[in-house]
């Protein structure tokens, strides 16, 4: 979806004109697969106080037609926090 979305932006926008975005995709048990395309990171608060991110690994959509936009996957626990910003 990402890079089909990309192809289009591409083609359709200036070269000043980009688009951010975090894409996630929950599974039930709780798996999460995400893309970030030029997003912040997306800040994960486990139950345990602790955190870490979801970094971005690409440039935003519209900027470069052959960017990809890996999925990445991590294991939610019970109890975890994801919070992102705009």
């Amino acid at each position: 979806v990402a890079a089909d979305l990309n192809a289009v932006l591409t083609e359709l926008t200036r070269p000043e004109m980009f688009v951010t975005a975090a894409i996630l995709r929950f599974h039930a048990g709780g798996r999460l697969d995400y893309a970030i395309a030029g997003h912040p990171p997306i800040i994960r608060v486990r139950s345990d106080g602790s955190s870490a991110t979801l970094e971005n690994e690409s440039l935003p959509m519209g900027i470069e037609a052959g960017e990809t936009f890996p999925m990445r996957s991590v294991q939610l626990q019970s109890g975890d926090l994801l919070a992102a910003m705009t």
